[in-house]
């Protein structure tokens, strides 16, 4: 298919460009600007976040028993899916088409070979970024496995093919082909990649991961940090004394753990080169910004939300000073479930038994961060999210936490709950946990496992938490109760909370503990 693609569009193709000539066709052709650090911003026009709603699957014989149909794997015809690809493809042929090949999985034995056909340049420069780019990386006997057709700027008729909207993500599993209409928010093209993964490896014995890794510059003792954006995935990567593995997107296989991509792609807002030093210095040339305005002289403005808080920024691995270019590790160590809890009611760090594990792992409990969907609250809203990625996998939601369980077993790795989000109080009354506080105790985990410390059992989860750790600001963070004006109000909400983890509990037939 590629190839007749290709052949289709003719002349109008440009077949992948390097970083320099796609970042000139970007300043020339898009809503963009130079930045001082050498990185080209760019706009995504009117949707600046993700479009669950937009996405999905066709049904197919083999899909029809296999994906798990709900609120995030919508069905679709195939007929209907077809009728859109000729339309994609018909506006494609009237403008310049941005070819990319590309590889996603950094293990040899676990990789899928894309390419990527675009109406913008941007798009193109994100595919390179984000995933190994042939051409670069010098890959020969390249044979596509996944087509992406993107037509940002095309808004379909949603009458017409009975979808939701002008926008549509849609996957076709069994013929390996993805649409993207009506939204020019590129992380669409990442995230249906992602659902490739999440549909075909877990299958295989091979469990995906919506997560970032590190570990020991030699690949040794790695950890997880499972989340949604704004948990601190790649902000806890990122960490003092330890090389990022992956930002994202994780695999586990028979090797150890791998990379799904070869970039990153990290929400900016705010961000603080005192705080967060390698991403800041990351930001340069082949670096990209999106939807972030300029301030007074001209320069990337972080803390501005003008057009939205979920700001972005994606630049390759290799920007980072401290990073396992291989994008592999060994199993890991330790796993962190990051939830930014807007409640405030769970504890900074806790340590979770057998049980424990699955049942937190299923919930995915956290906080919708702002600004991440289309149509998301102007405030975290706390929520669930199975396996901390439910709008990514296709898959029933027992086939990646009886994975991850097995695998839990094999490595004998500990797993930690960890509170990214609000402590003496919830959201507009407390404050968000200290960033160096969470980082220490995640670094104590990962390095002593608290050995010498006591744990004490919580009273209202029945986690197993730590009694004292040094370097934090207080040991009162450890337990949430002393940290709020009212017991009552904190016990209030406690059970708020465990009602709603009742409730979709009972929704996902999760066995509650």
């Amino acid at each position: 298919m590629r190839s007749d693609l290709i052949n289709k569009f003719g002349k109008i193709v440009k077949l992948n460009c390097d970083n320099k000539t796609l970042r000139e066709l970007i300043l020339k052709n898009e809503k963009s600007y130079l930045t001082s650090t050498g990185a080209v911003a760019t706009f995504t026009g009117e949707r600046t976040a993700r479009s669950p709603k937009d996405r999905f699957i066709v049904v197919d014989n083999d899909t029809k028993n296999k994906v798990s149909w709900g609120e995030y794997n919508q069905p679709i015809k195939a007929k209907i899916f077809d009728e859109i690809q000729e339309e994609i493809i018909e506006y494609l042929s009237r403008r310049y088409v941005y070819v990319v090949d590309c590889v996603a999985g950094q293990d040899e034995q676990d990789k899928i070979n894309i390419t990527v056909f675009s109406e913008l340049a941007s798009q193109a420069l994100f595919c390179k970024i984000m995933f190994k780019d042939v051409v670069e990386h010098k890959i020969k006997d390249f044979s596509s496995e996944y087509i992406v057709l993107s037509a940002p700027e095309l808004k379909l008729n949603p009458k017409k093919y009975c979808i939701n909207s002008s926008a549509f993500i849609g996957i076709d599993f069994s013929r390996k082909i993805i649409l993207i209409a009506g939204t020019g928010y590129v992380c669409e093209i990442k995230k249906a990649i992602f659902s490739v993964f999440n549909y075909i490896k877990p299958q295989n014995n091979v469990l995906t991961m919506h997560s970032s890794a590190n570990s020991d510059p030699d690949g040794k003792n790695s950890a997880i940090f499972f989340g949604l954006s704004g948990t601190g995935k790649t902000t806890l990567s990122n960490a003092k004394g330890r090389c990022v593995v992956a930002d994202d997107e994780n695999g586990w296989n028979e090797n150890g753990l791998f990379n799904i991509e070869n970039g990153c792609y990290a929400k900016i807002f705010e961000l603080n080169p005192e705080v967060e030093p390698d991403i800041y210095q990351a930001i340069k040339t082949d670096a990209m910004l999106e939807n972030v305005v300029q301030d007074a002289q001209g320069k990337p403005n972080y803390f501005n939300s003008l057009i939205t808080e979920n700001i972005r920024t994606a630049y390759p691995l290799k920007n980072l000073k401290n990073v396992v270019i291989s994008g592999r590790a060994e199993a890991p160590k330790n796993i962190f479930f990051l939830t930014a809890d807007s409640t405030g009611v769970f504890p900074p760090i806790a340590r979770l038994n057998s049980k424990q594990i699955i049942y937190y792992f299923l919930n995915g409990f956290t906080s919708k961060m702002k600004g991440v969907e289309v149509n998301s609250s102007a405030e975290p809203q706390w929520t669930f999210s199975p396996c901390f990625g439910a709008p990514f996998m296709p898959l029933d939601i027992y086939t990646y936490a009886n994975l991850l369980e097995k695998k839990v077993d094999e490595a004998e790795c500990k797993v930690w709950l960890v509170n990214t989000g609000w402590t003496g109080g919830k959201y507009g009354v407390g404050k968000r946990i200290k960033l160096s506080d969470t980082r220490r105790l995640v670094d104590e985990a990962i390095q002593t496992g608290f050995k010498g410390i006591k744990f004490e059992k919580d009273d209202y989860f029945d986690l197993a938490v730590p009694t004292h750790c040094e370097g934090i600001s207080s040991d009162t963070i450890l337990k949430p109760v002393k940290t709020w004006s009212s017991i009552k109000e904190f016990e209030t909400m406690v059970k708020k909370v465990k009602q709603a983890f009742h409730k979709n509990s009972k929704k996902y037939k999760i066995k509650e503990i």
